[in-house]
């Protein structure tokens, strides 16, 4: 083969390094990031040993994403498992038997209640602003009170 392949250097690799990262950046999954890995590691290989031919140098990619997928698949894939705090990622959720006060009085079953450093809408018994209330549940972003005396 002549043309493109005769000419491979260290700088077609780092270029293949940075269009496997942004196909990773865009895509939902996390394979392409080791294809750039390898692509990467034999871009600094091949400016070391610039005297590689082509055939070596696909061969040596060939085998370093194959390796840097299968390490993956074998060490680094361990995700933790289900974890013991059942509101993680739902703020509502974990607001529930909170305390807070109201920064808006509820009015017609609607006001806004500020706990610790953020203010939610909320839905209960009317009250007035400042009164203290307890958080008994929640539906969507609104949090559903009681007031407490």
């Amino acid at each position: 083969m002549t043309g493109f392949f005769d000419q491979l250097q260290f700088w077609h690799w780092l270029i293949l390094a940075l269009l496997f990262a942004g196909i990773e950046m865009l895509s939902p999954g996390f394979f392409f990031i080791w294809l750039g890995g390898a692509a990467l590691l034999l871009g600094l290989i091949t400016l070391v040993i610039s005297s590689m031919g082509w055939e070596v140098q696909l061969i040596l990619f060939a085998l370093f994403a194959a390796a840097s997928v299968m390490a993956w698949y074998k060490f680094g894939r361990k995700l933790p498992g289900e974890t013991d705090d059942a509101t993680l990622n739902r703020r509502g959720d974990s607001l529930v038997g909170r305390t807070g006060a109201l920064v808006e009085p509820i009015v017609n079953g609607r006001g806004r209640v500020k706990i610790d450093d953020s203010v939610w809408s909320a839905e209960g018994e009317d009250a007035p602003v400042g009164a203290k209330i307890l958080v008994t549940g929640v539906r969507g972003a609104v949090l559903t009170v009681e007031r407490r005396l």
